[in-house]
């Protein structure tokens, strides 16, 4: 039976207080708080410290402040803005990463945002990926649409439709399985920066990845060991060991290519 969250209690911490857990309407910790067990409520609110050993659930969560979780994270809106570290799983619909965040386990949501830093050793499962900021994910990404503008270090398997990434640093994938990429390097910012300026950030942002799959692709400052698609499009300071393509393929702009092969 779900719970009534109207008739429950709200929770308000403001000094260091130890919780053994529970039901309540609204938490809100703004100084120190320890849950042995299990949260349960509607909104969860944290500007101070939080150390559960259990899990936290709530309809919305914002946890700003410092963060520990020995659980695990379920919630329909998630706004992790801290310090924050969780040993569990995180099942929500809408997730922002804003602060610095560990998560151990998987990520489940239907949209997730990433413009802070973000650390995720399970899977990312999620209808659309959305990363500003900087990333490290340890095994697979599953999704429909992929945009990256910032940085990832991604050790595990990219599975999506759209994969759309505008270079913002030095990147590092291992394979990528999608229907429609493009990676591209930054837009002309000739009005903003001096020439010198425009060298660096050319040389600077680039993404490498062991394979890269797909029905319809565009690459620019690229470094693949394997490109193989329907439509394969080499572009500027890119460096790939090896194309496989069935209908089309094509260098541009001074884009290298060691081996190609129709298949």
């Amino acid at each position: 039976m779900a719970l009534d969250f109207k008739k429950l209690e709200n929770l308000k911490i403001q000094n260091t207080t130890n919780i053994k857990g529970g039901n309540f309407n609204k938490v809100t910790i703004t100084g120190n708080a320890c849950f042995e067990g299990d949260i349960s409520c509607k909104n969860f609110l944290s500007k101070g410290s939080c150390n559960a050993k259990g899990n936290i659930e709530g309809k919305n969560i914002v946890i700003s402040g410092k963060a520990s979780i020995d659980g695990n994270i379920k919630g329909k809106t998630a706004k992790l803005q801290g310090i924050i570290a969780t040993k569990g799983n995180v099942d929500v619909e809408d997730l922002i990463i804003g602060g610095k965040v560990s998560i151990e386990k998987d990520l489940n949501c239907k949209i997730f945002n990433l413009p802070g830093v973000g650390s995720i050793e399970g899977n990312i499962n999620s209808e659309c990926v959305y990363i500003a900021g900087a990333s490290h994910v340890k095994k697979d990404i599953n999704t429909d649409i992929f945009v990256l503008s910032g940085g990832i270090v991604h050790q595990g398997v990219l599975n999506a439709k759209d994969v759309s990434i505008t270079l913002g640093s030095k990147s590092k994938m291992n394979n990528i399985k999608c229907e429609k990429i493009n990676i591209k390097k930054p837009e002309n910012t000739s009005k903003l920066l001096s020439r010198l300026l425009k060298r660096l950030v050319k040389n600077e942002v680039s993404i490498e990845c062991k394979k890269i799959e797909g029905k319809k692709i565009y690459l620019e400052n690229t470094k693949a060991d394997l490109v193989r698609g329907k439509v394969v499009v080499i572009g500027e300071g890119c460096n790939i060991k090896k194309v496989e393509y069935e209908e089309e393929f094509k260098v541009i702009q001074n884009g290298k290519v060691v081996n190609n092969i129709k298949i």
